[in-house]
């Protein structure tokens, strides 16, 4: 609106030209990230495990049934 005064918007490309620049300018990885770990959820992370053992508590469900 500051570039083109008197100008209107319309439903067309304006709108989608607008939200783009204005995504772009504000978004970034590490904002996505941050928000994620503030709600508790955390992206995958492959180190989180390093041996067989870290999977023994979850092993319950395997053992047998009498």
């Amino acid at each position: 609106m500051l570039g083109n005064p008197g100008k209107r918007v319309t439903k067309n490309n304006d709108i989608v030209e607008l939200f783009a620049a204005a995504y772009q300018a504000t978004t970034s990885l590490e904002k996505a990230q941050s928000g994620l770990r503030k709600t508790g959820i955390f992206l995958y992370n492959d180190d989180v495990f390093f041996s067989d053992e870290d999977f023994l508590r979850y092993a319950v469900t395997e053992r047998e049934q009498h």
